[in-house]
């Protein structure tokens, strides 16, 4: 290969102004000083779920294996397109497609109607669509094209799950998941600016002894590049997380506690947000033992037994009713006497 000379190299240079009027390369924006940037008519984006994200912003919803990801996407995709409250926030009624890699189109139907039945509920109108994909396409370019040729343009993309279409990505590597991340972005983009919406699984390991936002799987990337993540750690009480949430443009709110009461997630203001399961100790946070041990020989009157066992094992006072419902039908404690005298006892 022959060696350039410095003026040679300076003869062959193309200035910015010419290369940016060839055909291959796009028209990138203009580079503005400070008095001509105050001055550019900029408005605020609408808020799309509030306090959470902007329209034209990416979100993350991070969240361990099997923790109800899907549910809780689908049911966020049907709050926006009819206007609802997620998770005690307000959503903005926008046109909402669901890009679903994951599921077969029956199971996916299936979770929408279950969904729609517990919110007694229906979409009249094409607010929610959605691309089932399973097994079909993963390429975003491809995608691309077909969407520019269909002319759907949605207010927001949920993409569920991300994992499926890495292709030969590492998802361990910063280039690899930029680089994928700025296809996704791309095709928000050309959807008009469409709000971007996916999910991401968590990594292996005891995720309570790490910060929300390293709990996902895979390069720093991936916390770095959204402007909302939304993480859902599992807490010690049975089917409940905590919602930790990192934003870039938006004061974070506090972290707090959903329990999923099938199909829906829903608030729970009595938990301890900091209460995460560690995998380190026994699966089973509240075992029998536990309870069987603060019921003396003497009993415990029935009434009391909530209020008792929640503040003597350290549980909530739903895990200490459903522990007495579980015990009684387990045969070791049994209950004697009627009405206000009936009291509790261990079977020996």
């Amino acid at each position: 290969m022959p060696v350039l000379k410095a003026q040679e190299k300076r003869d062959a240079f193309v200035p910015p102004a010419e290369a940016s009027a060839t055909a291959d390369s796009p028209k990138l924006p203009d580079i503005l000083n400070w008095h001509q940037l105050r001055k550019t008519a900029l408005i605020e984006p609408q808020m799309q779920i509030d306090g959470l994200l902007h329209k034209g912003d990416k979100m993350l919803l991070g969240g361990g294996s099997k923790s109800f990801k899907t549910w809780t996407l689908l049911d966020l995709g049907i709050c926006i397109a009819t206007g609802r409250e997620w998770l005690g926030r307000a959503c903005k009624p926008a046109k909402v497609l669901y890009i679903n890699f994951e599921l077969k189109p029956f199971w996916i139907r299936h979770r929408i109607n279950e969904i729609m039945k517990a919110r007694k509920m229906d979409i009249a109108d094409d607010s929610l669509q959605v691309w089932n994909l399973r097994s079909e396409c993963y390429d975003w370019e491809v995608l691309q094209t077909a969407m520019e040729i269909d002319e759907v343009r949605p207010d927001v993309l949920i993409v569920d799950p991300v994992y499926k279409t890495y292709g030969q990505a590492d998802e361990n590597s910063a280039g690899d998941v930029g680089g994928l991340l700025n296809r996704m972005e791309q095709f928000a983009k050309g959807c008009g600016d469409a709000s971007l919406i996916f999910g991401h699984h968590f990594s292996k390991g005891n995720q309570a002894a790490k910060e929300s936002i390293d709990r996902v799987s895979g390069s720093g990337v991936w916390a770095r590049d959204p402007d909302s993540l939304i993480i859902m750690t599992r807490h010690e009480e049975k089917d409940c997380f905590t919602v930790d949430c990192t934003l870039r443009n938006l004061p974070a709110p506090d972290p707090f506690v959903v329990r999923f009461d099938f199909p829906l997630f829903r608030v729970d203001g009595e938990l301890l947000p900091g209460k995460l399961h560690d995998q380190t100790k026994k699966s089973e946070v509240y075992g029998d033992e536990l309870f069987l041990a603060a019921l003396t020989d003497e009993g415990i009157d029935e009434r009391k037994w909530t209020t008792f066992m929640a503040e003597k094992v350290g549980c909530s006072e739903r895990t200490a009713s459903m522990k007495k419902v579980a015990l009684l039908k387990s045969g070791k404690i049994k209950i004697h006497g009627i009405s206000s005298s009936a009291k509790l006892y261990k079977i020996k």
